[in-house]
């Protein structure tokens, strides 16, 4: 599962102790343990409860943003995207911009609003303050091949392999069959051996197997039409 990577899982410092109730303390831990076991209702409740406990006993601008953001996923995994919205728009206030999960997370979800030129916003932003995100390089690849953009999809997909995503293998067959649009079949192979060692679709190995065929027969005519990306996983 890719939600692992828009989950916060803090520890909590004795900073936020002190500055909070031990029962708010209790009851953000309680949602952090209820969004990690995916039981996403239970930790929207424990987080609105902190989120209106703190709003009477007030607290950091961190830890605001920590709610908000939490409050963001919660509301995300229950499908409720405005509200999603909502709090990590806020999540982004209270943490002066500086919180590139919220940027992430605002990306996918305007990625599925079909707001391609604000997914690709944020998820530029989220990069910008974590270049090393590799989740934020997959993402914002499939943000490219929406937008038709095969040279920033390609770059990015580099990237997203590079750095280990969740979707390497797809991120490797993907530049597979860019390279094989353009013609650079044998690089296009390289490609695809890696991505079918890892892959379990089976998407690779099919795409390999015709790259092969295209250089048996010294032609690349009709590749466009022959070659399939890997399906973006879901968070």
């Amino acid at each position: 599962m890719r939600s692992i990577f828009i989950l916060a899982i803090i520890v909590v410092t004795s900073a936020f102790a002190t500055a909070q109730s031990h029962r708010t303390m209790d009851l953000f831990n309680k949602g952090i343990a209820a969004s990690t076991g995916g039981n996403y209702e239970t930790a929207l409740a424990r987080f609105n409860e902190v989120h209106l406990r703190i709003e009477r006993e007030g607290g950091s601008d961190r830890f605001f943003a920590l709610t908000h953001y939490n409050l963001g996923v919660s509301f995300y995994h229950n499908r409720r995207l405005a509200e999603a919205l909502e709090h990590l728009d806020k999540a982004l206030r209270f943490s002066k911009q500086m919180y590139p999960q919220a940027h992430y997370l605002i990306g996918l979800i305007r990625f599925e609003l079909d707001d391609l030129s604000g997914a690709e916003k944020s998820l530029r932003r989220s990069i910008a303050l974590s270049a090393d995100d590799a989740e934020a390089w997959y993402d914002l690849a499939y943000v490219y091949l929406a937008e038709k953009d095969n040279e920033g999809a390609k770059n990015a997909f580099e990237k997203a392999a590079k750095l280990g995503a969740s979707g390497a293998a797809a991120s490797l067959n993907n530049l597979g069959v860019l390279l094989a649009l353009e013609g650079k079949l044998a690089d296009a192979v390289l490609k695809f051996e890696k991505a079918a060692a890892a892959d379990r679709t089976g998407v690779a190995l099919v795409n390999l197997e015709k790259c092969r065929r295209f250089m048996d027969n010294s032609s690349v005519a009709g590749t466009a039409n022959e070659f399939r990306f890997a399906a973006r996983r879901s968070a």
